[in-house]
């Protein structure tokens, strides 16, 4: 339930970007739609509950981040005044004491904002970190850079016609190989988890003309790489991509339009 929501979300929040002004009955309208195409009824009494469920546990998941936040504050606000007394007196076992809280604090806020930016099946960003992290309240970008947008091809078709299991499998190994290609080149990027078969790639400190290049080269090893799964389903892993190249400042929702069209050209 909660994979096709997420689904259903990604698929409304798509749709409605498009307009320059969203209201929420056009995106209300546009969750209805979608979740009716995917055989949700939002009026079915027991996928409500599962639907209040869902909400339920990603608010507690934003306030136990929260609430670890304000503690921490506490918390470093106490360390700061026996830092100061440990200092003085050269108590060294008490700063280190400090120290380890104070690890153990940042340790503890990581592993929670990775449940809130990450996604949880590919461990890759999710959307809420683009907003969070790229954007400014305008939806502009923060700074200059390059943008993948790379789709895992046949992943719906796979999902449909076989099982969620062997697409979600080829997209992993999809995702693994790309990893593994990037970071042998030295390439420094971050992966977003944009749509259940879509990956938003940000690459900072490199040239487009040779970020292509690389592409097409791991599209072609990739190309002849073959999977086959326990039930000897065979499975080819392939996917396509578009580069674009933007500017502090830029509208996010225009370069993301580019972007899609380069992908369906």
């Amino acid at each position: 339930m909660k994979n096709k929501l997420i689904q259903i979300t990604d698929l409304s929040i798509n749709e409605v970007l498009r307009n320059e002004i969203i209201l929420p009955s056009l995106y209300f309208k546009t969750f209805d739609e979608n979740a009716k195409n995917l055989k949700i009824d939002l009026n079915n009494e027991k996928e409500q509950k599962e639907i209040e469920h869902l909400i339920f546990d990603e608010f507690s998941t934003i306030n136990d981040y929260m609430n670890t936040t304000i503690n921490s504050i506490e918390t470093l606000s106490v360390a700061t005044k026996i830092a100061k007394v440990a200092i003085k007196n050269n108590d060294v076992k008490s700063l280190e004491k400090i120290q380890n809280s104070m690890s153990n604090l940042e340790e503890e806020l990581k592993l929670l904002r990775d449940e809130i930016y990450r996604d949880p099946f590919t461990k890759t960003y999710n959307k809420k970190w683009i907003y969070k992290n790229l954007l400014d309240q305008d939806s502009k970008l923060k700074e200059k850079g390059i943008f993948v947008l790379l789709h895992i091809k046949d992943f719906a078709y796979i999902k449909e016609e076989h099982n969620e299991l062997i697409a979600n499998n080829l997209l992993i190994f999809i995702l693994n190989f790309l990893n593994r290609q990037l970071k042998k080149e030295g390439v420094s990027y971050q992966s977003v988890r944009f749509f259940h078969d879509t990956f938003l790639i940000l690459v900072k400190e490199e040239s487009r003309t040779n970020l292509n290049t690389l592409l097409l080269n791991i599209m072609e090893m990739i190309k002849n790489t073959t999977l086959k799964s326990k039930s000897g389903i065979v499975l080819q892993a392939r996917f396509n991509f578009s580069t674009l190249e933007y500017r502090k400042n830029d509208k996010f929702q225009i370069i993301l339009e580019s972007l899609t069209q380069g992908l369906n050209e």
